[in-house]
């Protein structure tokens, strides 16, 4: 039984993870976007 928990656990703290890192990831290239000039040229 303490095996199917510790999986359990380990499976849910993975998908917390991989769910914050995919929201930091978003929220900055939102940022990364909005920075960016509209008239930038490349130089």
């Amino acid at each position: 039984m303490a095996a199917t928990t510790r999986r359990a656990s380990l499976f849910l703290v993975t998908w917390l993870f991989a769910l914050l890192y995919w929201r930091i990831a978003r929220i900055e290239e939102k940022w990364s976007a909005n920075m960016r000039p509209t008239n930038a040229s490349g130089d």
